[in-house]
């Protein structure tokens, strides 16, 4: 989204960033031929169904913005230095690469994934508040990359034509100009205050849209942050409380520092045991909706290993 901004000199970081997607989306069309999919709870991993499950799938969607990036790498000599010497329409062009978003589900599904490998509990809220963190920022740098895109149409035609032209902003850095972007953005969610207004209908409407969407938007992020906070602190004062009433348990009952320790060690590794989730004695409570084929194979599962050292 930044390179609707006009960045005139090559910038090392962008450079990398650019060849790094680039590359990226180019091998992710490769990998994908060769990546599994799900039917009907059925994981398919054969070469020829996934080819051509792909193929009639997100191959074309893919091949166009891999297309694209190519196009506007040539007709730019590529790299931050050539953005400058396209045209407006070339520039607004490389916008339309933001369409490689509508694959947010495949990401979604990877930050999934990881999330999965955390065994913790408190580990999985940090990384869940960090998750919509991460989703606050990016949803307003698009908004903001997109705000300047419209303002900047016919800031140069007419003096008046544009909250870009108004603001006087089309001669400052674009250092200054994307901030500025990106504080009308965070204004939109009731975030502090912009003196930046929309000036022609364009911008109005686009003002409108984001004022809805951050209304729905961020009142849900705020409720989603405001429950995972309470969990968090719910299971630090749960850990706090417990220990507490143990140690003056332990000091009212005169127990000698030695066994102490060792007690609270002990205590302390079983109660981290329970919470990762890691024990075998440990309840899921969701295991007990499982049908009972699918109980039995997954108890075989868990003790495979046991009946390899113990053979009959």
């Amino acid at each position: 989204p930044l390179r609707v901004f006009d960045i005139s000199e090559s910038v090392a970081a962008l450079e990398v960033m650019f060849w790094v997607a680039h590359i990226y989306w180019n091998m992710a069309i490769l990998v994908s031929f060769a990546t599994g999919y799900e039917v009907e709870g059925i994981l398919v991993m054969d070469l020829n169904k996934t080819i051509r499950n792909y193929a009639f799938s997100w191959f074309p969607f893919d091949l166009a913005l891999v297309s694209l990036d190519w196009f506007l790498l040539a007709a730019g000599d590529g790299g931050s230095a050539g953005v400058a010497r396209l045209s407006r329409t070339a520039r607004s062009l490389r916008f339309l690469r933001l369409l490689r978003l509508g694959r947010v589900k495949k990401v979604g599904s990877l930050i999934t994934s990881l999330q999965d490998q955390l065994t913790s509990r408190v580990a999985n809220i940090q990384y869940s508040i960090f998750k919509l963190l991460l989703q606050l920022l990016l949803c307003n740098h698009i908004i903001a990359c997109l705000w300047f895109l419209i303002g900047d149409q016919d800031a140069d035609s007419d003096p008046a034509s544009s909250w870009l032209a108004v603001s006087q902003l089309k001669k400052r850095s674009v250092s200054y100009q994307y901030f500025t972007s990106l504080h009308w953005a965070y204004a939109q969610l009731g975030v502090g205050q912009s003196e930046i207004e929309a000036v022609n209908l364009p911008e109005r409407i686009f003002s409108v849209i984001i004022s809805i969407v951050a209304l729905i938007n961020f009142s849900t992020m705020v409720s989603s942050m405001t429950s995972l906070l309470a969990s968090l602190q719910k299971l630090k004062n749960d850990e706090l409380e417990q220990f507490s009433l143990l140690r003056r348990y332990l000091s009212y009952n005169n127990i000698n520092p030695d066994l102490s320790h060792r007690v609270t060690r002990f205590l302390q590794h079983t109660f981290d045991v329970k919470n990762l989730a890691i024990s075998k004695d440990v309840h899921i409570p969701i295991l007990d909706m499982l049908s009972k084929p699918l109980q039995d194979e997954l108890q075989l599962q868990r003790h495979i290993e046991s009946f390899h050292e113990n053979e009959f």
